[in-house]
C-alpha cells in the first residue's frame, strides 16, 4: 500500500462497478492529503484551518468533531 501511495497517482473505485459513491469534494480532499509533492499537500500553509476549510468539512460541525 505504501508503495502505491509513494508512486502511483491517486484512483478511486468505479460507483457503478464496487458500490461506493464518493462525492467529488471526498476525492479532492483524499487526492490533497496524498499529493506526492509536500508543497502541495493540504494542510501546508495554515495547518489544521486550511484542512478543516476544506468543502468536504461544510456539513461536519468542527466544534462537534473537536469536542468527541
Amino acid at each position: 500500500m505504501y508503495e502505491l501511495i509513494k508512486t502511483k497517482p491517486v484512483f478511486f473505485p468505479d460507483e457503478k462497478k464496487h458500490g461506493i459513491a464518493m462525492s467529488d469534494a471526498c476525492k479532492d480532499f483524499i487526492t490533497q492529503c496524498l499529493s506526492k509533492d509536500p508543497t502541495k499537500r493540504i494542510g501546508r500553509t495554515s495547518d489544521v484551518k486550511e484542512v478543516l476549510s476544506h468543502p468536504w468539512f461544510n456539513d461536519i460541525s468542527v466544534d462537534a468533531l473537536l469536542g468527541k
